[in-house]
């Protein structure tokens, strides 16, 4: 059909009915898939599904077309060809991104593996597939370099410098691999002649080594090979506001943002950075202006909420705020419900960490609007999911508030041992200068079974082997007011499976705020002794796909 002109005739689709068809890939032995987003496009004279889930090693891919009515009338082509268009039928199959199984890697000669026993690295060595075929090579040698075989990959890029000596990236690459093996400057002075000798090349060889100067607190580094080699774009300019963040020069970083929001007016992420430099800047009322004019007409949480949190800090139009939270809180409360645990992606677990971040945002504006009891379980759910020194400042405050002084103080001191509390200097200050105070005053914290003193007593539970299962594996997990909604085991042996049923009989007073309809997504680690009773079920710190990788 043409996309310029109407058909001379109606749109035949053919008798109703309902077409489904099912395919099915094998991964290799212990990889496993980033999964591409499900498509759901719905018209009232056809609907059409796919969606792909991960089930015992395999992607599954699900597709359903329901034709609703025989003929389309002519002048609804537009509607017609939008429908196709939604459906990405005619882009093909998205790209499967593969995720190598990282404990069966060497990291680098020398380095200590997690277990007790050395990690060996069961591939063969790798041989170039075609070696006259530059680009293949380097495709090959990336992958080496996504399983940290960074011996092998140097050894194939010095290979490849001498038999293709002018062949763009190879040298930048075997720059790369030299900074992270632990020889940044000669790294970076082969990057920078990889950029003079290759311009056009994508900056993601300058932005890496960036990051590695700023890791090692070499910002002026950083910044100077960004601006010798990085460019103009964006990316490049994202890497200079984050260089400039992190040494505290927030006037330098604002006048990059300001530059970058020049050239994209439209661009809301942008504008939300501005809004949030200014706060950094103590410019409140231009933050608070910035922040409004960022989220105006959005629909977009993540951007709500961010712009949000600014307009808390300073404290202006908190009621404003509070109904702004709100919305933010029920888009991702609905998209989160919407879910399905074995076709989770990058995308799902980043809208349930968005969601727990904008009920610690609701929670806190709430408890500055003097409603502790309202902001208290928005704040239980954020820090069940998000325990770091911020939330757990914030959820303290709200037991003060309701005049549990012992809640409180237990909150603090659990808060004050959150992982990178150092990071977060006001509130830490002020986690340490609560706890004092509440001592002085003769508070005692509050103990017992469900008091834990320390972060991973808080995170463990224990569930039922009746299955006698032995060993560990990573589960990941589905939560919902209740509990556990769904659960599915990521790695680990299929004896483990048993344990799942019984995961879901826990109860997790807290983890969601009652009566939201959210499914958040969280990770854990379960681990069953030799002839043990019960297994150990731990919740991990932090949750996605990549870290799922990361626990095995």
């Amino acid at each position: 059909m043409s996309e310029e002109k109407a058909p001379e005739h109606d749109i035949d689709l053919g008798a109703p009915r309902t077409v489904e068809a099912h395919s099915t890939m094998a991964l290799p032995a212990g990889y496993r898939a980033e999964l591409p987003d499900a498509v759901h496009v719905s018209r009232e004279f056809a609907t059409y599904d796919k969606t792909y889930r991960l089930v015992d090693g395999k992607v599954i891919a699900d597709r359903k077309l329901v034709v609703k009515v025989h003929k389309l009338p002519r002048d609804r082509w537009k509607d017609y060809l939008a429908f196709q268009k939604a459906t990405l039928v005619n882009d093909g199959e998205p790209y499967l991104r593969l995720i190598p199984p990282d404990h069966l890697t060497i990291i680098k000669e020398g380095a200590k593996s997690t277990s007790t026993t050395p990690a060996k690295d069961t591939t063969p060595a790798a041989e170039p597939s075609n070696p006259s075929d530059t680009r293949q090579q380097l495709i090959e040698i990336t992958a080496m370099l996504q399983r940290r075989d960074l011996g092998g990959a140097r050894s194939r890029l010095e290979a490849l410098r001498k038999s293709s000596p002018d062949a763009p990236y190879v040298l930048g690459m075997l720059g790369v691999v030299k900074a992270t093996d632990g020889d940044l400057d000669s790294g970076a002075r082969d990057v920078e002649a990889e950029m003079k000798a290759h311009p056009d090349d994508d900056p993601w060889m300058v932005l890496g080594l960036a990051q590695e100067y700023s890791n090692k607190q070499r910002y002026s580094d950083a910044d100077g090979l960004l601006n010798r080699c990085g460019g103009s774009s964006e990316r490049v300019q994202q890497m200079r506001v984050y260089v400039f963040g992190k040494q505290g020069d927030y006037t330098h970083a604002l006048g990059v943002l300001r530059d970058l929001q020049a050239r994209q007016p439209e661009d809301r992420a942008v504008a939300s950075q501005v809004a949030s430099t200014l706060y950094e800047l103590h410019r409140n009322e231009e933050a608070a202006m910035a922040a409004k004019k960022a989220m105006d007409g959005s629909d977009d949480p993540d951007v709500i909420n961010n712009n949000v949190y600014v307009l808390s800090e300073t404290k202006i139009d908190l009621p404003f705020a509070e109904t702004q939270s709100r919305r933010s809180v029920d888009l991702l409360e609905k998209a989160t419900a919407s879910h399905v645990l074995e076709e989770a992606n990058t995308k799902a677990f980043a809208e349930s960490a968005n969601l727990t971040a904008s009920w610690d945002t609701l929670g806190y504006i709430l408890l500055l609007e003097s409603k502790p009891k309202e902001a208290e379980p928005y704040l239980r759910a954020a820090w069940f999911s998000q325990q770091n020194v911020i939330v757990g400042n914030h959820l303290a405050q709200a037991f003060e508030g309701l005049d549990r002084n012992a809640d409180a103080l237990w909150m603090y001191r659990l808060a004050k041992q959150a992982e990178n509390a150092a990071d977060a200097k006001q509130d830490l200050a002020e986690v340490a200068a609560a706890i004092a105070r509440l001592e002085k005053a003769g508070v005692k914290a509050a103990s017992g079974e469900h008091f834990a003193t320390s972060m991973q007593d808080f995170r463990s539970y224990h569930v039922k082997n009746g299955a006698g299962a032995e060993g560990g594996g990573t589960v990941r997990l589905q939560l919902n007011a209740d509990g556990i909604a769904a659960a599915m085991l990521v790695s680990g042996d299929a004896k483990l499976k048993p344990l799942l049923d019984e995961a879901k009989s826990l109860r997790l007073p807290g983890a969601e705020p009652a009566g939201s309809s959210a499914r958040v997504l969280r990770d854990a680690v379960v681990y069953c002794g030799k002839k043990s009773s019960t297994c150990d079920l731990v919740f991990m710190l932090n949750s996605g796909i990549a870290v799922e990788g990361a626990s095995e």
